[in-house]
């Protein structure tokens, strides 16, 4: 995984880049390889598109936000009754404050937050208990 291509500041630099992923992809033509760039960084003439299949990803849904929660506390808390609790209370952030309901359409971000909220919430635990 070659992730941030967007991040090579510099257009004629990100070019070279761009370049050597491709030379390096024909030395190892067998090495399942996925380069990551945000749009906004991105050239589409940068790969062929033939060769090189493009995708974007797509912003969650509503749904695909409350399944993701679902499957996140679900996958992390033993004791069911604390998974729904936290899902439940997660969800309720999400219905009270737009920006952060919009930034949870994009899955990293969601998965942020979720990091966000599973440890905010365990050290409180742990600081009332102190």
């Amino acid at each position: 995984m070659l992730d941030g291509l967007d991040e090579v500041v510099d257009e004629a630099q990100r070019r070279r880049v761009a370049e050597q992923i491709e030379t390096f992809l024909g030395l190892y033509e067998d090495c399942p390889t996925v380069i990551t760039s945000r749009p906004a960084g991105y050239r589409w003439d940068f790969f062929n598109l033939e060769a090189f299949p493009h995708y974007t990803l797509e912003p969650f849904g509503d749904k695909q936000v409350d399944t993701f929660i679902a499957h996140w506390y679900d996958s992390r808390e033993l004791d069911k009754a604390a998974a729904r609790r936290r899902k439940d209370d997660l969800r309720s952030a999400f219905k009270g404050n737009d920006r952060i309901r919009q930034l949870a359409t994009n899955p990293l971000l969601l998965t942020i937050i979720a990091l966000i909220h599973r440890y905010q919430a365990e050290l409180r635990m742990i600081c009332c208990m102190c």
